[in-house]
């Protein structure tokens, strides 16, 4: 209870609750009410009331998945910090338990993304590599774009056999 910024006595007598059997769960009723609880405790009791279920006598409910969680039993006398630390533990513990098939599916749905994303990507890379017939790259390359590529080259050879100049971009070797 401390995270509050709360400062507060674990072993507080102000805090003691008695623990009365009421069936299926545990009341719980101050034990020594002639003791004043300072304003911290006051604030910390509030907190907890806030946590906890009560009933309509205003007394602390404290449910049966909690009690497992505490070393205590019917009659005993229990300080509220240690009954809110049960309570905590067994919210984060059902949190815990909860979250976790969610965090599965989301990781299994990030892992079926990236693989149809990998998947799609090498479809369409696939799709400008030449095919396994071994057709070049110009094959899939539309008309016209083949017949520049053409003049081109025609170009290039014509002024290499006229000039015997030499385009280094020609040269693999270069």
């Amino acid at each position: 209870m401390t995270e509050t910024g709360l400062s507060i006595d674990r072993d507080s007598k102000a805090l003691q609750y008695r623990i009365l059997d009421a069936g299926d769960h545990w009341v719980l009723e101050r034990a020594a009410p002639e003791f004043s609880l300072t304003p911290d405790e006051f604030r910390a009791t509030e907190l907890a009331r806030s946590m906890l279920p009560t009933d309509r006598r205003d007394r602390i409910v404290v449910p049966p998945i909690v009690q497992q969680e505490i070393d205590a039993g019917a009659g005993d006398a229990i300080s509220l910090v240690v009954v809110v630390n049960a309570h905590v533990r067994v919210f984060t513990d059902a949190m815990q338990t909860a979250i976790d098939p969610l965090i599965d599916a989301m990781a299994n749905a990030a892992e079926a993304f990236s693989d149809a994303f990998a998947s799609a990507v090498s479809s369409a890379l696939s799709s400008i590599e030449p095919d396994a017939g071994g057709q070049d790259r110009d094959a899939q390359l539309p008309e016209p774009i083949r017949a520049a590529r053409r003049r081109r080259e025609q170009q290039r050879e014509t002024a290499r056999r006229t000039t015997g100049a030499h385009y280094p971009g020609d040269d693999p070797h270069v």
